[in-house]
């Protein structure tokens, strides 16, 4: 998700985009190993959930008979880093166990209502935008209280030498941690003031300048980057907002949370992109490139 975490559930605009470098898919193993083994333990759980849960729209009978015949998620996309592991897992337990006829594109937001149930076995409250992505892998864009729609972003015009990518702080971090700071945050009437009358209003005009005006956008990202620098410091990885300070003062790069936030990566966005590289590269950080497809 590119604009929205955490915002959306309050209404927010939100745009969230597929990340082609990661991937994940169930498979089958009769014999498997270790890591397999715990990964079938997590689908058990998932399972669980679902039954308890009541869930009808998944087949939760072919589901659990795929499980104890070895079935389970291989995945090369990192847990708790911002990138929707479990948005890729629950669109594709979805998409091989749901009972629902086919979804056309004027019910997305049906779709992201059964796929946020399902999300919510792991972070409590989900908007299901993660999982809609993976399952349309299409990008979408939620705005003025709509249903979700699907947009074509390989055609933006911005100036070629602008650049989205992504940045791995090596910091693991716990969803269910950092939503709960948030959730301890946001009961305080002072900061769910700010939040409603300063950060929803921000992140809304960078999603509408991203998709509609690259002059205005360096703008509003930053007023969205230092709202959280200054009132979300629990979701800011350890040590690094100094380094995001020094991107916003130095007008170089821009940094923002990804996801929960708390660690995993950072979503940056650069007016030089080869000049932001290289700066980084002088202290052996690498930069993961962002592709905006359609």
């Amino acid at each position: 998700m590119l604009f929205g975490e955490y915002s959306v559930l309050y209404g927010s605009s939100a745009l969230a985009i597929p990340f082609s470098e990661f991937l994940g898919r169930l498979k089958f193993d009769k014999n498997p190993n270790s890591i397999v083994l715990a990964n079938q333990k997590k689908l058990g759980a998932f399972l669980q959930f679902l039954k308890g849960k009541n869930i009808s729209f998944l087949d939760i009978l072919r589901f659990e008979e795929d499980l104890l015949n070895g079935l389970y998620f291989e995945s090369t996309i990192p847990q708790n880093y911002g990138l929707g592991s479990s948005g890729a897992l629950v669109a594709s337990v979805f998409e091989e166990y749901n009972l629902l006829p086919e979804f056309t594109t004027n019910r997305l937001g049906e779709l992201k209502t059964y796929l946020a149930q399902l999300e919510s076995f792991y972070h409590g409250n989900s908007s299901g935008i993660d999982p809609l992505v993976s399952f349309l892998n299409k990008s979408v864009l939620i705005a003025d209280n709509k249903p979700p729609k699907i947009v074509g972003l390989s055609d933006l015009s911005y100036d070629e030498s602008v650049g989205i990518f992504l940045i791995n702080t090596q910091i693991h971090s716990s969803t269910s941690d950092v939503m709960n700071y948030f959730q301890q945050q946001y009961k305080n009437t002072f900061f769910r003031r700010l939040f409603e009358n300063v950060y929803i209003p921000s992140n809304n005009k960078s999603v509408s300048s991203f998709l509609n005006n690259w002059e205005v956008f360096f703008e509003e990202l930053e007023i969205l980057i230092r709202f959280q620098l200054q009132n979300l410091t629990g979701m800011i990885p350890k040590n690094w907002d100094v380094i995001i300070e020094d991107g916003l003062k130095n007008k170089n790069w821009y940094l923002k949370i990804l996801g929960s936030g708390g660690g995993g990566f950072l979503l940056g966005f650069t007016k030089n992109i080869v000049l932001t590289k290289e700066l980084f590269a002088q202290n052996n950080i690498n930069i993961i490139p962002v592709r905006l497809v359609d």
